[in-house]
């Protein structure tokens, strides 16, 4: 046997209506015509292949099997599992012969293939299938593969000796390669505590804060109206999939959320524009 190792990320394809589709891989995604010409391409060559299947072995029909079945076969292949069910008939006659239930939660009687129960007002149907053993001894195959050996991961790592210093000390002076001047990309009241000169910072901390303004009112209503131009994209794309709705609708639909989401992404900057913060040094 060969161990089976599933991928972690895997390439998915979404129809998303008028010959135009999305494609999704691990945090990658992309959507477009050349998309949906794409997965048409995969799902007709699969179809042909399904289309095309080469020709079975004619089945022999097993020792113990029931009068008929092999006229009945004829060229066609046996099914291990709705062709090991008894017909409706025997089942019936079977199912019978039970006893009547006697717990309440159990509605259904006898000579039904399934279970309805009603469980706190609500029905549920339970049925199984059971399908023919694949061998004829069990208890041999059980111990086949209790004697298997499990399989065993090793992790080989390579050691060599050498000698490391407890503790290095270094004494010395440092100075500034260059100096970097920082300026706000917006202008405002500055809000925060002033850095002392000379004073250490790390990358990307704030050095001060102007004050915001109407910035986050502007953030709330770009939310607000891009959360509406998706709405009507959505309703405009549904109709048009059913002809209720022109090509020029859609595409001012799109148009609108695209105008949306860049006015939220401008606000954003905006409101971020207001923190002056050290440059990040490569």
């Amino acid at each position: 046997m060969t161990a089976f190792k599933p991928q972690k990320t895997y390439l998915k394809l979404i129809s998303l209506g008028p010959k135009s589709a999305l494609a999704e891989r691990g945090k990658l995604a992309l959507s477009g015509p050349f998309l949906w010409r794409w997965k048409d391409h995969i799902d007709q060559k699969f179809m042909n292949m399904v289309n095309n299947l080469p020709k079975m072995t004619p089945p022999v029909a097993p020792d113990q099997a029931a009068l008929g079945l092999s006229d009945m076969l004829a060229e066609k292949p046996l099914c291990g599992g709705c062709g090991a069910k008894v017909g409706p008939g025997v089942l019936n006659a079977g199912l019978c012969q039970l006893p009547l239930p006697s717990r309440a939660d159990v509605i259904s009687g006898p000579g039904d293939d399934a279970a309805v129960l009603e469980i706190g007002g609500l029905r549920q149907v339970l049925t199984t299938d059971h399908l023919r053993a694949v061998t004829d001894d069990p208890a041999a195959q059980t111990t086949a593969e209790a004697d298997a050996p499990p399989a065993v991961s090793v992790v080989a790592l390579h050691s060599k000796a050498r000698e490391i210093d407890s503790a290095v000390i270094l004494r010395g002076e440092t100075e500034a390669s260059r100096q970097v001047e920082v300026r706000a990309e917006t202008s405002g009241r500055v809000v925060s505590a002033p850095l002392r000169k000379g004073a250490f910072v790390s990358e990307g901390q704030e050095l001060c804060r102007i004050d915001a303004g109407t910035r986050a009112a502007t953030v709330s209503e770009a939310e607000a109206r891009l959360a509406e131009a998706r709405l009507n994209e959505t309703a405009a794309s549904k109709l048009g999939q059913d002809g209720f709705a022109s090509e020029t609708r859609i595409a001012g639909s799109k148009a609108v959320l695209t105008s949306a989401e860049t006015a939220l992404a401008n606000a954003r900057r905006d409101t971020r524009r207001g923190l002056c913060g050290r440059p990040t040094t490569r």
